[in-house]
């Protein structure tokens, strides 16, 4: 007689098959749950993850003892569920036998455990396949139940076929490349193969695509991967590892960072350094670029229209710092830096920055030399001034006004006005040059480009000095050369 789930019922189970199976099925459970507790007892404190590993194989194991003792009882959705069970355990271990004889042992089984992989993996695969075959026989025959698991067997003999083969196919050594790229636009040439195939130490080349654009990436980073594994199927001292993730991108980058901060420790200390100087100083800057704002229109340096100027010069010193201080940090701590160009690229802007406050510096010392300068030649410059002043007057005295009466000796009097002329030319340069030289010779251009030492004429503005050497060099020579023209004729 068959075992039933009630009288209706039209899925059989065969009660010897059913029998067997239940107790296999309860007796592995049970041994296999016991064996995890005792370890995790006598293993005493052990990972987390690993904990959480173990409980969750107990508690499934507690589930299919359960399904066992349901099978006893004749219970046909017990029959599927193991098998279910059996099906993907056989090709869980498979698949697990088959890996490590394809590819190295996994680090957490050699951490865990002494016997190989394989080897454990062989008696799980009997007892999965044993197990089974049990539940397929526990089905009656001709019933619906035996073609429901004749069917998941073959699925699950299909899968575990098709997961064998694709594990030896993607072996290095069980498949060929051959580059059909008629112009051979991405294939290694004859040289590369040739380098390739003559080294004899361990390369590691490592593949990191760093480009933000997605589209970019997946385009290239294939191309680049199928030249790198050509590359290595030169020579096994050749090992390929493709980056693709933040994390492995890190390590990289912090290696190579490390590598690299070895090799130029003076550079890493210098930058380390600027780090934590150059907020300060770009705070400095910006502190004098607002006081230089605050003393527009009111600075003895106004004088110059230099207030607004150098508010202007230390706000731009003040965002180039704070602009290379960004990119050494953005460099240093996100990304592999180039020490030496970083470095050299600092070195730069510092000298830039050096050499912009020297000339301020240089500059204001020029303006404080100012006063005690002109006051020393202040009588000087205003001796010469009024002597100039003299011969114009002078001048203007020859000729006299238009009311006067008409001279005795026409000629004589044009004789004397060239002289006077002369003179007048004469004493005009001389003050021109004392105006010049008042403040000395470092003081000159800061006394010619002095609001209050320029004069406006003709639409233009001229410093003094140069009014006195146009009023030289061109009225005077003018009036002169009228003079002479009357005279000679």
């Amino acid at each position: 007689m068959a075992m039933r789930e009630d009288r209706k019922s039209t899925e059989l189970l065969a009660p010897r098959f059913g029998r067997l199976a239940g107790m296999l099925t309860m007796a592995l459970s049970l041994a296999g749950a016991a064996g995890a507790v005792v370890y995790m007892a006598v293993s005493g404190s052990l990972a987390a993850e690993v904990m959480a590993s173990l409980t969750a194989k107990v508690v499934l194991l507690g589930v299919v003892f359960f399904a066992g003792t349901q099978l006893l009882r004749g219970r046909s959705w017990a029959q599927k569920f193991l098998l279910v069970f059996y099906l993907a355990a056989a090709i869980v271990a498979a698949v697990g036998w088959l890996a490590p004889l394809l590819w190295p042992t996994p680090s957490w089984w050699r951490q865990y455990a002494q016997v190989h992989f394989a080897a454990v993996m062989v008696p799980v695969l009997g007892v999965s396949a044993v197990g089974g075959v049990l539940l397929v026989l526990s089905s009656a025959s001709r019933s619906r139940l035996r073609y429901a698991s004749v069917v998941m067997a073959s699925i699950a003999a299909a899968i575990a076929l098709v997961l064998v083969i694709n594990m030896i196919a993607q072996k290095e050594e069980n498949y060929i490349r051959k580059d059909v790229e008629l112009l051979g636009r991405y294939g290694l040439s004859d040289r590369t193969k040739k380098i390739a195939s003559s080294v004899s130490s361990p390369i590691r080349v490592t593949c990191v695509y760093t480009a933000t654009d997605e589209q970019t990436g997946s385009l290239y980073r294939p191309r680049l991967l199928e030249m790198l594994t050509e590359m290595r199927e030169q020579n096994r001292n050749i090992e390929i590892i493709n980056t693709t993730n933040d994390t492995g991108k890190a390590e990289l980058v912090g290696r190579l960072r490390r590598r690299l901060g070895g090799q130029a420790p003076k550079h890493v200390a210098l930058l380390d350094e600027f780090e934590r100087q150059v907020k300060p100083l770009a705070r400095i800057f910006g502190e004098q670029e607002q006081t230089y704002r605050t003393l527009a229109g009111k600075s003895y340096l106004d004088v110059w229209g230099l207030t607004p100027e150098l508010a202007r010069l230390f706000g731009e010193l003040a965002r180039d710092l704070e602009g290379i201080g960004e990119k050494v940090s953005r460099a240093t701590r996100a990304g592999l830096a180039d020490y030496a160009a970083l470095t050299d690229e600092l070195k730069d802007k510092l000298e830039s920055t050096r050499q912009s406050l020297e000339n301020v510096t240089g500059l204001l010392e020029r303006i404080g030399k100012l006063p005690e300068a002109v006051s020393r030649n202040r009588k000087d410059v205003l001796k010469s001034i009024d002597e100039a002043l003299e011969a114009v007057r002078s001048m203007a005295k020859v000729v006299g006004s238009p009311d006067d009466p008409a001279p005795g000796s026409p000629a004589a009097v044009l004789k004397k006005f060239i002289a006077a002329t002369d003179k007048a030319h004469a004493k005009a340069t001389a003050a021109a040059d004392a105006l010049d030289g008042i403040a000395g010779r470092d003081g000159a251009n800061l006394v010619r480009n002095s609001r209050y030492m320029q004069v406006s004429t003709a639409g233009m503005n001229l410093p003094l000095s140069d009014f006195y050497r146009v009023l030289a060099a061109g009225r005077l020579e003018a009036q002169k050369k009228d003079a002479q023209g009357f005279l000679d004729n």
